[in-house]
């Protein structure tokens, strides 16, 4: 594998917040630096269908 990413819930994290985590790259061949870092993500409804 080149990259396996580690999803962790966020400290701070509250169940009405629906899917919020914190994204860890554990192993990411060719990605180094600031883009290795963890960062946040979180799925928001904006009351729209995607495209299908």
């Amino acid at each position: 594998m080149d990259t396996v990413i580690n999803l962790r819930r966020a400290k701070d994290y509250q169940t009405e917040e629906g899917a919020r985590f914190e994204v860890h790259l554990t192993k990411a061949r060719g990605v180094s630096g600031p883009e290795a870092r963890p960062f946040e993500a979180q799925l928001r409804d904006d009351g729209e269908a995607l495209p299908g």
